[in-house]
């Protein structure tokens, strides 16, 4: 937790344009903790808590600020009391939204993943809350029209990308188990052609902080346009597999997953 912790914080320093998401995990595992063995359905009830309460609470924290929503990310260098109140409330991936999504996730953890009548279940109801999130959010803005105020009540009705809104978590995470459903039904994943991603996987953590590094010494300042950004993505996500797969091939765990293990020697 501490690892990611550092890690995260001094990776807002590059100039690579991403909001970095570690140091609210580094949030989010110490929050775990005390859950760990928790009921399952305590975990569900959390969740539906936090979706519907959360953005209330941000809601109202960010008309404390006025319209200040864009805040330079915090580093190592910021002040203990910007970086805890910018993971809990006014950073990008605040955890008091945030906790959502990962409560849900550690209850869909428990449940038995190999199972195809699961990963079915996956696909019908992540189908469903998409669909349905989004819906409700197109219904209400029909009725009531776009929100008006980037900080106030009517923001409740979008579904936009990242606005922290109830609709949004409905959706969005609706459609990450839509797509783990749907990944839980290929078989067998030791595939050749497959191997390379596999790898990827096996090495997220090292490949989530090497894009930013190509981001921040390659790309930036660009993509200018959809066509830039569309190379640019697809020659970030070749060489991550190429560098990955040739790592774990030879050497198994990945450089920052090494890291990761340092305090257990």
């Amino acid at each position: 937790m501490v690892i990611l912790l550092i890690v995260g914080l001094a990776l807002e320093v590059p100039d690579h344009g991403v909001a970095v998401i570690l140091p609210t995990y580094a949030s989010l595992i110490l929050l775990a903790a005390p859950l760990i063995r928790a009921p399952s359905k305590l975990l569900i009830v959390f969740a539906g808590i936090t979706a519907g309460i959360g953005p209330l609470i941000w809601i109202l924290r960010q008309m404390l600020l006025g319209a200040e929503l864009s805040r330079a990310p915090v580093t190592e260098m910021d002040s203990f009391a910007a970086v805890l109140d910018n993971m809990l409330l006014t950073g990008p991936y605040p955890l008091v939204v945030w906790s959502a999504p990962f409560l849900l996730g550690m209850w869909l953890g428990r449940q038995n993943l190999r199972s195809s009548v699961a990963s079915t279940r996956m696909i019908i109801w992540g189908a469903a809350a998409t669909v349905a999130g989004r819906a409700a959010s197109q219904i209400l803005v029909a009725f009531f029209g776009e929100p008006q105020d980037n900080v106030g009540w009517d923001r409740l009705s979008t579904s936009v990308g990242h606005s922290q809104m109830p609709l949004w978590l409905i959706s969005g995470i609706g459609s990450a188990v839509l797509l783990l459903g749907l990944l839980l039904k290929i078989q067998e994943w030791n595939r050749w052609w497959l191997r390379p991603f596999l790898a990827l996987g096996v090495m997220a953590f090292t490949a989530y902080v090497g894009h930013l590094f190509i981001l921040a010494a390659v790309i930036r300042p660009g993509p200018q346009d959809l066509l830039e950004g569309a190379v640019a993505t697809a020659g970030t996500v070749l060489a991550l597999v190429a560098f990955t797969s040739l790592w774990y091939a030879s050497l198994g765990r990945g450089p920052m997953e090494m890291v990761l293990q340092v305090p257990r020697l």
